[in-house]
């Protein structure tokens, strides 16, 4: 056998055995074997000194996973990134990468200040029934129900509406926030009973939000995240700032 410094072997790639010096690849050892007896593979490998064939002796060496994700067999990684294998794994990953950025560049973050006043028992103000309805779903959450709503933006104010794949922030001043996706939305209709006292919202889509979340300290998200510091009702971040937390929330999700 080769030293093994100086020796190709032909790549193992799952069940299939890959010729790299032809740029094949092969369902079992025999289909590999007659292709090692044809003209183009000769001719291929008198080309190449080095080259060692894949026997049943030389395919217990450690596989090694190439960036492309094919698993290879091989001490020489230069054939195989010159394979047109691996370029066209490769220019799939690359437009797979594209694709992901368009549709970050389409999902939206919407965002809502909770109220972190103590509510009045007496005289409600206004800005506490954001704490009362998201402590009410919290109770329903810890009760066995498992969803949660919340209404949208104002709809004169806001062009682009909730829709399903978006992500829903509920805003903690100073403290955290907490990233739904919605998976969700339906029409003013659908607004909650317990909704009818905030006056003004009756036109909002209701959407429907994950159970899961994503929790970010506040100190992450205002330097990480370039976050809000503040936040006056519901509205959506704009592109320039959700890009961040888009691409950390693919990931997570």
């Amino acid at each position: 056998m080769a030293n093994k410094k100086n020796q190709t072997l032909c790549e193992l790639y799952g069940e299939n055995y890959y010729c790299s010096i032809c740029d094949k690849y092969f369902q079992d050892m025999s289909g590999l074997g007659r292709h090692y007896h044809t003209k183009q593979h000769l001719k291929n490998k008198d080309r190449n000194p080095t080259y060692v064939e894949l026997t049943m002796e030389t395919i217990n060496f450690i596989p090694f996973t190439c960036e492309c994700g094919i698993v290879l067999l091989h001490e020489n990684r230069v054939t195989h990134r010159n394979s047109k294998l691996h370029k066209s794994n490769m220019s799939s990953k690359k437009q797979t990468v594209v694709e992901e950025v368009k549709q970050c560049k389409k999902t939206n973050i919407y965002i809502t200040p909770i109220s972190t006043t103590p509510i009045s028992t007496t005289k409600e103000r206004k800005e506490h029934f954001s704490k009362r309805d998201f402590e009410l779903q919290m109770e329903n959450l810890n009760k066995g129900i498992t969803k949660i709503y919340w209404d949208g933006p104002p709809p004169k104010k806001t062009k682009k509406q909730p829709k399903i794949g978006d992500y829903f922030i509920f805003w903690h001043h100073k403290k955290f926030i907490n990233i739904h996706k919605i998976q969700n939305v339906f029409s003013p209709i659908c607004r909650l009973p317990e909704w009818s006292d905030n006056v003004g919202h009756s036109d909002r889509l209701v959407v429907e939000l994950s159970c899961n979340y994503e929790q970010i300290k506040w100190k992450d998200y205002i330097n990480k995240f370039d976050g809000y510091p503040n936040c006056w009702g519901t509205t959506r971040i704009s592109e320039e700032r959700s890009t961040k937390i888009i691409e950390f929330l693919t990931q997570e999700f």
